[in-house]
């Protein structure tokens, strides 16, 4: 019998995330601002288990910056911090953003010392806010919301930082300070900061460790020359694997996307003649690769379907980077209809950003990428790879199925060994009296095997119509109408028959709109 050679995947989707949470991990800090201009200074205290620092300082990310020593630290400030002179002489919103960003760099010069010495490692997101400020009213277009708008751009930047950093480590930490925030800001900045955490692990493969901090109020009313004193506490530590992350960010783009049986994705909104441009060019494409891609992805992941991870990861045509993208392409519109009026002032944002949308889009990539990553991590080191016609010529040898759904991380992997250990046993005892002579009921009776099978080559039978949705998933995406099978010296390996592909992607979203409505 002659022996296939195995094939080999791209190395930049080998997994990384290589074992248990350790310490120390490299750590981005990041919190949210209001109006710097009119803190005082206090001394902040941030106690940890192997130790405690003390900074008399303006704010609360100070002992933070200095403990962890951050890659990265990001400040989100709101928009309405531009000073007056700014807003005057502005010509548009980009100038507006550009003055706000210049005033704080000033600021943390003049006010803070473990910040200002890792201004190198620092980027600051101008993020909208609503209401009368600096004499000037900062308002959206009916049916847009500033909280999505602000969930949209944290995400964004929390999600690239997180990527960054963990593309070099198994395990990464965020600790984001909701000290300062004003508003909306604590509080959906908390929520886009977990979401950051799933997608990132997804694209990743490492852990994250979300970590909450918030200071204690400044007193009201303090009087003395002496800096209050202010405990920083920790609310919370949430940390984030790709195995959580896989299964959250699954039902959650299920339910978010799927309405009334219909895909529905958004991404940025306006009325009048902008909104069939956006269309065109965020809304439908967006909405074409999550449908295609995203949502197949969602429930091969849920129900551990290692074939179908299998034929998935190499036709899809939906990634992280052409998804970002996007995304950016949707802030852009975002911040270029922001009209800026003088008199009276007023900072208008014509389009509205959709979170929901935004974050299916991000979700539906990163889970793509999961199960990119699981398949080329199942593969043998000496393996090239790959598209759809290498794959169904090669087919995806039996332990390899295992390693992919062990590294999906889905709940059924026992569902998934019971149904490769029956195929492999019925498969080789078909295969002893076809392949090396034997004889026995089966052998007698081989018309009896479920599916066909071949020694060295394929069947290269066509898919039959009546595969069954409830066998599929019951029998993690290897139902017998659907499958068949060849065995040589490395091993058996399955592949779908001629056509099914299709109609098995069809049936994962029939499954999909199931769980949504479920």
């Amino acid at each position: 019998m002659s022996k296939r050679p195995r094939l080999r995947f791209i190395p930049s989707l080998l997994p990384s995330n290589t074992g248990p949470l350790v310490l120390p991990a490299p750590t981005i800090v990041a919190g949210v601002w209001g109006y710097p201009g009119a803190w005082r200074p206090a001394e902040y205290v941030f106690t940890s288990k192997d130790a405690s620092i003390a900074r008399v300082a303006k704010s609360s990310l100070e002992p933070l910056v200095e403990f962890y020593n951050p890659e990265h630290v990001v400040i989100f400030i709101a928009d309405t911090v531009a000073p007056r002179e700014a807003l005057r002489e502005a010509r548009s919103y980009s100038d507006v953003l550009e003055a706000v960003v210049r005033w704080l760099y000033g600021w943390l010069r003049d006010n803070t010392d473990a910040i200002r010495e890792r201004l190198s490692r620092l980027s600051v997101e101008v993020v909208p806010n609503v209401g009368f400020y600096q004499e000037c009213e900062w308002k959206f277009a009916e049916g847009a919301s500033p909280l999505d708008a602000f969930r949209a751009l944290t995400l964004r930047v929390l999600y690239e930082k997180l990527v960054d950093v963990a593309l070099e480590a198994p395990v990464v930490r965020l600790v984001l300070d909701l000290t300062h925030g004003i508003n909306y800001m604590p509080v959906l900045a908390r929520e886009a900061a977990l979401h950051a955490a799933i997608a990132a692990s997804l694209t990743t493969g490492s852990t994250v460790e979300l970590v909450l901090v918030n200071s204690e109020p400044y007193p009201v009313g303090w009087s003395s020359d002496k800096p209050p004193r202010l405990e920083v506490h920790v609310l919370g530590i949430e940390r984030v694997d790709a195995g959580y992350a896989a299964l959250r960010a699954s039902i959650d783009l299920v339910k978010t996307v799927l309405r009334n049986g219909n895909v529905r994705v958004k991404l940025a909104s306006a009325p009048g003649k902008l909104a069939p441009v956006l269309g065109t060019t965020l809304n439908t494409p967006a909405r074409m690769l999550v449908e295609r891609d995203g949502i197949p992805a969602a429930v091969v992941t849920l129900y551990g379907l290692p074939l179908a991870a299998a034929y998935l990861a190499v036709d899809s045509e939906l990634d992280v980077d052409n998804a970002m993208e996007l995304y950016k392409t949707a802030i852009d519109y975002f911040r270029g209809y922001t009209r800026l009026e003088r008199q009276p002032c007023r900072v208008f944002h014509e389009v509205g950003l959709d979170y929901a949308g935004l974050r299916s889009l991000l979700y539906a990539a990163s889970l793509v990428r999961h199960v990119k990553r699981a398949y080329a991590g199942a593969l043998s080191d000496d393996t090239v790879c790959c598209n759809l016609e290498t794959l169904e010529d090669r087919g995806v040898y039996i332990d390899e199925l295992s390693e992919i759904a062990g590294r999906l991380a889905t709940p059924y992997r026992t569902i998934v060994g019971t149904e490769l250990h029956k195929i492999e046993e019925t498969i080789r005892a078909v295969a002893k009296c076809r392949c090396g002579g034997g004889d026995g009921p089966r052998c007698e009776k081989p018309e009896a095997l479920h599916f066909p099978i071949y020694c060295d080559d394929w069947p290269g039978e066509k898919c039959k119509e009546q595969i069954d949705l409830r066998n599929l998933l019951a029998h993690a995406g290897l139902e017998y109408n659907a499958i068949e099978a060849t065995i040589d010296e490395s091993g058996i390996a399955l592949r779908y028959r001629e056509g099914c592909w299709e109609i098995v992607k069809k049936l994962l979203k029939t499954t999909a709109r199931m769980l949504a409505e479920g």
